[in-house]
């Protein structure tokens, strides 16, 4: 958490709430990429899920985790299924 004051609010103190952000490996160097989502709150998903889905225009957008179990039956795939069942955009992207 000590970092982000440091490199990333001196460049993108005024973007702060519009990246929509998952979070990836260096964020999991921390336990459970707690300061990812201490600092970008709801941007980036629910704490320890970093899977959502928001719609932009005629695009739903599928933002995934790859750093936490996606196999068959996971909590994340079962989200998955059930937002694409959810979804009545024409345009999905993930």
């Amino acid at each position: 958490m000590s970092e982000f004051p440091s490199f990333y609010e001196p460049t993108r103190v005024c973007h702060k709430d519009r990246p929509r952000l998952s979070p990836g490996n260096h964020e999991h160097k921390s336990s459970g990429a707690k300061p990812h989502y201490e600092n970008f709150g709801e941007n980036a998903g629910s704490a320890g899920r970093g899977y959502y889905s928001y719609d932009v225009g005629a695009w739903h957008v599928i933002s995934l985790n790859s750093n936490i179990s996606s196999g068959d039956g996971s909590a994340q795939v079962k989200w998955l299924r059930e937002d694409l069942d959810a979804n009545s955009t024409t345009c999905t992207i993930a």
